[in-house]
């Protein structure tokens, strides 16, 4: 091996090890601060004092939410609706058609079934947008 390849790789391994250095400190401070503040969170099994950290920043004060169904909606984990099995997602029911297979092979013949889910699990203060359509005049050559 050349004397440029060895230096250059001395030179990686020596900032490599000053950088895990500098982790294993940033965990260590991570370790401080979180433990008084997220014992429940730690009891946790899987939730690191990192993890811990993260949910921490991206809840805030969990105070702030009146329920737990808050709280899962604003972390986007609120469950999936189960329906009975005499109605299905479209919302057609057996009875309703008389026909179970008619009822189970419905498809849904508007936007109105997947904009009523939709809404479900995003209120319309923060729907993501539609993307626009393209104008047709940006396409002219």
């Amino acid at each position: 091996m050349s004397d440029h390849v060895r230096l250059v790789l001395i030179e990686m391994i020596t900032e490599t090890d000053g950088l895990n250095e500098r982790v294993r400190g940033l965990e260590t401070t991570i370790r401080e601060l979180v433990t008084p503040l997220a014992p429940a969170l730690l009891e946790i099994t899987g939730i690191s004092h990192v993890s811990a950290a993260v949910l921490l920043a991206e809840i805030g004060d969990i105070t702030r939410f009146t329920s737990s169904a808050k709280l899962t909606r604003y972390t986007g984990t609120a469950p999936i609706p189960v329906y009975p099995p005499t109605r299905n997602a479209t919302g057609c029911t057996e009875a309703a058609t008389g026909d179970s297979t008619a009822c189970s092979t419905r498809r849904p013949s508007s936007n109105s079934d997947s904009t009523r889910a939709h809404e479900h699990f995003w209120p319309a203060t923060s729907r993501p947008k539609e993307p626009a359509a393209p104008d047709a005049s940006s396409n002219a050559i």
